[in-house]
Formats: C-alpha cells, structure tokens, sequence
C-alpha cells in the first residue's frame, strides 16, 4: 500500500469539492496508521523521528503564518502543505531502518506507479488531444505532437520528476548483476525517457541523457570539472539560453509559440518578477505564498493574463519573492546542509540528483510550494539523506 501514497496524495490535488476533503482525510489516515507502526517498530530512535517531524511541522507553520501576515492564505494553500508534511513524515519512518539503495528503490517505484497512471489516464481520456507540435521529434522528422498528462501540477514540473526517476533507474541497471533486473530497470529507464519525448521536455530529456552517463563514468571528476570551470559553464549556459530564446539559431527545434514570440519566455518573466521583487520593502520580507500571481496587478495582469502566470519560473528567483532575502538565503543555507550529507555518504547518485534538481531550478520554481512532484520527490530525497546521515553517525557512537 505504500507504494500507493504519491499517486493518492496526488489525486487528492486532483479532485474538487468535498471529495477531497473526504479523500483527503482518508489517505490521511491511512498515512497516519502506517507512520504509527512504524514509530512503534524503531520506537528506541523514535526521538530522533519525532523531532525531524516537529522541526518540518514547525517550518510549515513559520510558512503559513508569513504567509497570513504579507498575503493572503487559503485553504487549499494548508491542504498542499498538509500533504507535504504528511509525506514527509511518512518516509523518514519508512527509511529508518533502510539503506540509500532501499530509499532510492521505493522513491522510483512509488513515482513510477503514478508515471503509469498519469500516462494511461491521458490515453483513456486524452489520447486524441493534439495540443501542440511535439519539437522533440520534429528534430528527428517525425511528426507528433506534446502530451500534457491530467494529473500534473504543470508540465516541466513533472517532467523534472520523471527526469529524476530516469537517473535512478540507470543507476540500479548499472548496480544490479541479475540480467533480468538490468533489463526490468533498462526498460523503466526507457520508459521515462519515453514520457519525457511525449512530454516535449527538451531541457529535462537533455540533462538525463547526460547525467545518465555519468553513472557509467566518474561523478567526482565531473564535479571535479564543475568546480574549476563554474563560471564558465554558468555563462554559457545563460549565452545558450540567452541564443534559444532571443536568436533563431535554434529554430529547427521551437515550439510554433516561440518562434512567433507569442510564448512569454524565461528572460522576460524573470525581468517582470525581478521589477516587482525590488519594486518595495518587501524584498527583505517577501509576498508570502502565491506572491508573484498577487503581485501582477492592473497593467501587469492585464498584460499576462493570457499567459496566466503563478511562478517565476526560477527557485532562487521565486524564493526572494515568497520569503524575501532573509528566506532565500536560510534556504541556500538548507540546501548547502543537505549537499554537505550528501557527500558524506559517498553515494555519487545522491549528488547526481541533488545536481539535476538544482539544474531544473535554474528554469522552474522547484521545489517549492507549486512544484507539486518534484517537490515530493525532493522531500523524499532529503529524508533519505538525512536519516542515512544520521544512521552512520549513530553506528559509529
């Protein structure tokens, strides 16, 4: 039944009106009885448990009542929350007793269970939807259109997550010396891959065919080569995106919206929300949830109305306009904590990933608040590291 818990909880965003309350609480229950059992079976290290579930609590709440204070909150801001912290919860009790190929393996098959019913819910309901030309193939000359599958929060938002379970699929095909387990995870490494071209996820697709490699090589001398040449590889990266959006040297591979310059791109949302971030005192305290959708008034709402924007499309960008300087720099601090365990535990996929999320971050608000996916999955991610982290340390006192 755990393994279940990532699609129900999503489903639950999904639904509308009292049913989801109702499912809700449901799921939450279910949820509940299965964290219980599971604080009951390590109850000799369920102080440990129990603080990492009042800390979270604790920042959720800092969270909702910032949010109270400079916005406006609503309830289906708590209920996003509540899922988060239930998640949360949830898997730091379930990889307690588990090592990182353990945590890894139920991550992949909790998000590859809803991967699979998000696509058959698309081909049952939306297989004839033809929503746009699909770039990715016509790179290759194929004709073929993008899929948005129903039960995203947004389409490259869940394209990061699928990217993420591709890495961990290739990286327990390389791991795994029974050939019918290499050719089971080769083949939901593909399928991922799959997803992601239906998706048109250009970025996404790229970086894990790339960081897919780097199982097979070395990550520490890819680290190794980030570190000595970052500012190098930063600029070209801003010069490529820069030459996407504002050039037609990559024409053969846009959607028809950016070639016409009808599709707001990144640069230009960027420079919107930058404009409103410094427009007041509130770049030290931050908008509170949704603060850039509540910040785009009169002209500016008007003029992206069409677009519909919620984020900014960017987590350090859309952290300064949620929280201000003082939360996006506690968050950096968060993360710094989080990459320094990683590397403790000398597991080269838990960097790969932790790299590949930063990546994606660079162009989506992830993990955030609207990033419902790769938010999970990110939350996943870290309660791995974290109790690992904290196992070795406690074997070795």
């Amino acid at each position: 039944m755990g393994y279940f818990y990532m699609l129900l909880l999503r489903l639950v965003a999904y639904l509308e009106g009292n049913s989801k309350i109702y499912f809700f609480i449901a799921v939450a229950f279910l949820m509940s009885l299965t964290i219980g059992k599971n604080i009951f079976r390590f109850r000799k290290d369920g102080r440990f448990l129990i603080s990492c579930g009042i800390y979270f609590f604790l920042l959720l709440l800092v969270v909702v009542l910032h949010t109270f204070i400079f916005s406006e909150l609503f309830i289906r801001d708590i209920a996003v929350l509540a899922a988060i912290f239930i998640w949360f919860v949830y898997v730091t009790t379930r990889f307690w007793n588990r090592d990182v190929d353990a945590g890894l393996r139920y991550i992949l098959i909790s998000f590859l269970i809803y991967n699979i019913a998000n696509y058959v819910f698309n081909e049952i309901s939306f297989g004839d939807a033809k929503i746009g030309i699909n770039s990715t193939l016509g790179f290759f000359g194929i004709q073929g259109y993008r899929i948005s599958f129903p039960l995203s929060s947004g389409a490259n938002v869940n394209a990061s997550q699928i990217g993420l379970c591709s890495l961990i699929a290739i990286y327990f095909y390389k791991n795994k010396r029974d050939i019918r387990k290499k050719l089971l995870y080769l083949l939901v490494f593909l399928f991922h891959v799959f997803l992601l071209v239906l998706a048109d996820s250009r970025l996404i697709l790229l970086v894990a065919l790339i960081f897919s490699l780097f199982t097979f090589y070395s990550f520490t001398r890819v680290i190794n080569f980030a570190k000595r040449y970052w500012l190098a590889l930063s600029i070209s990266l801003i010069l490529m995106m820069y030459f996407f959006y504002s050039t037609d040297v990559f024409e053969s591979i846009k959607r028809p919206g950016e070639k016409s310059g009808r599709v707001l791109n990144r640069f230009e949302i960027w420079q919107v929300a930058i404009e409103v971030i410094f427009n007041d005192f509130r770049v030290i305290t931050g908008r509170g949830l949704n603060g850039f959708a509540n910040a785009l008034t009169g002209e500016l709402k008007e003029k992206f109305a069409a677009e519909n924007l919620e984020t900014c499309h960017n987590f350090m960008i859309q952290t300064l306009m949620d929280f201000g300087i003082f939360g996006l720099l506690l968050s950096l601090y968060g993360i710094q904590l989080i990459i320094v365990k990683a590397i403790k535990l000398r597991k080269s996929i838990l960097l790969i990933l932790l790299t590949a999320v930063l990546i994606f971050s660079t162009t989506e608000a992830i993990p955030t608040f609207y990033s419902f996916e790769a938010t999970f999955f990110f939350t996943a991610l870290v309660a791995l590291i974290i109790i690992r982290y904290e196992r070795e340390n406690h074997q070795h006192t």
